[in-house]
């Protein structure tokens, strides 16, 4: 939720300086639940639970400020950055995001 409302704040300031975009804010998650929650709008016995609040989500799928995707775990990247990875998880992700030590660099520099 946190993410979805941050997004639509940056999203409204950069289109207040650029101009009008309607495109949507694309959003994956690796969650299946919450992508359902976010998408039906239907009452559940089982939703009676949730605040209010986390129905701000719903709103903004159904207003088209969100696009919420689903991404399988095994290629969500932004895991590197909220969860504690096993090693080659964590090299696989941190080479997907393309960032390397700056110190072999620098080794690498020092030796040519």
């Amino acid at each position: 939720m946190h993410a979805a409302k941050e997004a639509i704040w940056i999203w409204t300031f950069v289109n207040e300086i650029r101009g009008v975009n309607d495109d949507p804010i694309t959003i994956n998650c690796d969650n299946q639940g919450a992508i359902v929650l976010a998408k039906d709008n239907k009452y559940h016995s089982h939703t009676k639970h949730i605040d209010l609040l986390y129905h701000f989500i719903r709103k903004a799928v159904e207003d088209w400020k969100i696009l919420v995707n689903y991404i399988p775990t095994e290629q969500n990247l932004s895991d590197v950055l909220t969860k504690a990875l096993a090693r080659p998880k964590f090299k696989r992700f941190v080479e997907m995001l393309g960032l390397r030590k700056l110190k072999d660099e620098k080794e690498k520099e020092a030796r040519v």
